[in-house]
This record gives C-alpha cells, structure tokens and sequence, in this order.
C-alpha cells in the first residue's frame, strides 16, 4: 500500500537524519485493531440488507420531518421480509447488501405510492411494459400502483431518496434492475 511505504520511507529517513527510530506502522496498525477487536471481544457487526434498509427508511423518515413514516414502516417490514425470501437464492455477487437494500427500499416506495414505477427504469433499451411486468414479478405488488402525490411531488421525491441512500437515482434504477432480474429467476416467472 502507498501509505505503508510513505511510512517506511520516512522511517528510514528519520532515522538517518538521527532521530528517534518510529516503529513499523503496519505492526502498530495491527496491535492497535487487536486491541480493539479484543475489546469488542470480537463481535462485529456487519452491515446486513436489513441494517441497510432500516437506515435508509430511518434517513428518509428524518429528511420528511416524519410525514411518511406509517408508510416507510411497512416499507421496512415488507422489504424485510421479502428479503429473507430472497436471500437464500441470491449471491452478494449478484447484489450486494447495500445495493439490495436501496433496491427493496425504492421498489417499496412504488408500492406505498410514493414514487412512480416510470422513474425507476434503468438506462436499457427496456420498454416500460417490460419492466413493469419486471416490477409485477419482484414481490411487491399483484397489481402496478398508481403515484399518489401531485406529479409536482415526484423530482422532490427523487432528490429524498437519492439524498436518503446517498446515491445517484440512475445508479438505484440499475440496483432496482437487478433486483428485478434476480427475483424474477427465483419466482420462476418468464
């Protein structure tokens, strides 16, 4: 790593211009990450879907003021548990647990009625008849729901859920595609 020769080099440096002897950073790094971990007595969280999706909807709840939190609720719980049946079947190769999350969350606000489908169609050569029938197939919903704040609503809607999971919206389309793919091969649905 760069950092490790950079404080090889001054090191070695220090040293011959007679000053005290700094120890090997890495060694340091390592005492000092042992200690902690020993600390924590090595229980480590690491981030899960639900972890992400529950700080995404918390993230949104609090950029709201709270207005849609009955609804970010079920988003929460319907994403959780559509999760744990995705889950088995699906590979963090195929998408991450960020990635899932944010796609759970976003499919969810389409079907509490917060965002319209048509703003989650990736950059393809998707039609929106194709990739609402994706969206009929990822879990959510029998039916496409229908947007149900003033259209005015939805760039303002947008910019929540991108400052939300701190992610650009054309980057969320591409989680919400695969998503779709991946529940799409698991439901068994052509």
């Amino acid at each position: 790593m760069v950092w490790q020769s950079a404080a090889a080099w001054l090191s070695r440096w220090l040293k011959s211009s007679g000053h005290a002897t700094v120890p090997d950073t890495r060694e340091l790094l390592k005492l000092h990450e042992k200690s902690i971990l020993d600390a924590l007595q090595w229980q480590i969280n690491h981030a899960t879907v639900e972890s992400w999706l529950l700080a995404f909807c918390a993230r949104f709840d609090a950029a709201s003021g709270g207005f849609f939190r009955e609804s970010l609720t079920w988003v929460a719980q319907q994403g959780i548990a559509l999760a744990r049946v995705i889950l088995p079947s699906a590979t963090v190769f195929e998408l991450n647990p960020r990635r899932f999350a944010s796609a759970l969350c976003c499919f969810g606000l389409v079907a509490s009625r917060l965002l319209p489908l048509h703003t989650l169609l990736p950059d393809s050569k998707m039609s929106m008849a194709e990739w609402e029938q994706l969206y009929l197939q990822s879990g959510w919903d029998k039916s496409l729901p229908k947007f149900a704040l003033p259209e005015q609503f939805k760039d303002g809607m947008c910019k929540l859920i991108e400052m939300s999971m701190d992610s650009k919206l054309s980057a969320l389309c591409q989680d919400c595609l695969i998503l779709a793919t991946v529940t799409q091969e698991l439901f068994g649905q052509a």
